[in-house]
């Protein structure tokens, strides 16, 4: 089934983020030095198989295994086996898991172990399902997601998921990943090495102007928000939509302060900028191609969603569904207005964003089930229809508190 699911256009889509990420890495690369690449080898390396270690052990023998008939939902063993059959994995060597951790499997953590516990536990909270496979394939559901969507949704998403794994794709994408990871940390040591180049004076007066503009940005945003005392308070103290405020008036403080960092050291090198313009663009640029590679990835697992048998019209409603809970979720939190984002900052976004817009996701669905012949009117029931979800299905509100730092 395997060779199905890798058309020639999924096989053209690997060798193009696969080049384009070795051209960025071999221009990173040629601009450290060799002290810049030897240091990015040993940190990048180093770390990735420490992480990929525990994760790979945290995976296959740590998480909980959903029973086979589950409390929200009894025929979740029945849809596992025609997925089974219809992906070549075997069930044996591949149950349906919780994010949750195994607290009788998992006494002896160590940092890594307690960071993936509490990250996994996180997702575990919200409506969430993914495959990894950095060994066997790991296919994961949440008990939210299993609670919120129906029978036929379900076994839509569980499709999807169990196509990410019989095309093998985190086995596939992971050396992208860690080879764009060793470009980004290789442009890290170069503007290392570039500071330590400018000398003494350089480093002391970057710094003391780096720290003044924060000072001062701080001094004028505490000032300004005198009123709220936002500044001022810990960020545990505050609600969302100070939390957001705040975020953006650091990320100003934050923006300035680099930037007159970098015109000083300009002043004693006048290279570095163009050293520092160029490895923020490759940075930049890695993030893309990862972005890209990502949600060519998805696509691919929707249409193999559909060949497993899904029906494409669930995986569109339930695709809605996962949506309307985080809208509905933001929205209680941040008490009906949610923070808005620039245009800029949308566009970035999106084109760095692992999973594609659920209404391009939705358009391409449309597109299999108008080949199955399903009536217009069924289709856009799903597809444009009201989709009703009551809050008991929203997220808990320390969830979306964790994702308000990345909105």
């Amino acid at each position: 089934m395997t060779a199905t699911l890798h058309r020639p256009r999924n096989i053209a889509s690997t060798v193009i983020h696969y080049s384009a990420t070795a051209a960025i890495a071999g221009i990173s690369l040629a601009l450290g030095g060799p002290i810049s690449i030897a240091a990015a080898i040993i940190l990048s390396g180093g770390v990735s198989w420490l992480v990929l270690k525990q994760q790979k052990d945290f995976l296959e023998n740590r998480l909980v295994e959903h029973p086979r008939v589950h409390k929200h939902s009894p025929h979740l063993g029945e849809m596992a086996d025609d997925l089974y059959k219809r992906s070549g994995l075997k069930a044996s060597e591949h149950p349906i898991y919780d994010f949750r951790a195994d607290r009788k499997k998992f006494e002896d953590k160590g940092i890594i172990g307690k960071a993936l516990e509490e990250a996994f536990e996180s997702m575990g909270d919200t409506h969430n399902a993914a495959a990894l496979h950095l060994g066997k394939p790991v296919i994961m559901i949440s008990e939210p997601l299993l609670k919120l969507l129906d029978d036929k949704e379900e076994k839509a998403v569980l499709a999807h998921e169990f196509a990410h794994a019989a095309a093998h794709h985190t086995r596939i994408g992971l050396p992208q990943k860690l080879l764009g990871g060793l470009a980004v940390t290789t442009n890290a040591m170069t503007m290392i090495g570039a500071w330590w180049a400018t000398g003494w004076r350089g480093m002391v007066s970057s710094a003391a102007a780096s720290i003044g503009t924060s000072i001062a940005g701080n001094l004028i945003a505490r000032k300004a928000t005198e009123d709220s005392g936002i500044m001022r308070t810990k960020d545990d103290y505050l609600d969302l939509p100070e939390l957001a405020q705040k975020k953006k008036i650091k990320a100003v403080i934050k923006g300035v302060s680099s930037a007159v960092s970098v015109g000083v050291l300009t002043l004693f090198s006048p290279a570095y900028l163009t050293l520092w313009a160029a490895t923020k663009a490759l940075s930049a640029a890695n993030k893309l191609v990862t972005g890209a590679y990502s949600r060519s990835m998805e696509y691919q697992a929707d249409r193999g969603a559909v060949e497993f048998g899904a029906d494409p019209l669930a995986l569109v409603t339930g695709l809605r569904k996962i949506e309307q809970v985080v809208e509905n979720s933001k929205l209680e939190a941040f008490d009906g207005k949610l923070p808005e984002k620039g245009m800029l900052s949308k566009a970035w976004a999106e084109a760095t964003a692992s999973h594609p817009a659920t209404e391009k996701r939705v358009a391409r669905l449309i597109k299999f089930a108008e080949k199955q012949g399903v009536a217009k009117d069924v289709i856009d029931r799903a597809a444009f229809g009201t989709v009703e979800v009551s809050k008991e299905h929203n997220m808990p509100y320390s969830v979306i508190k964790d994702l308000a730092h990345g909105m």
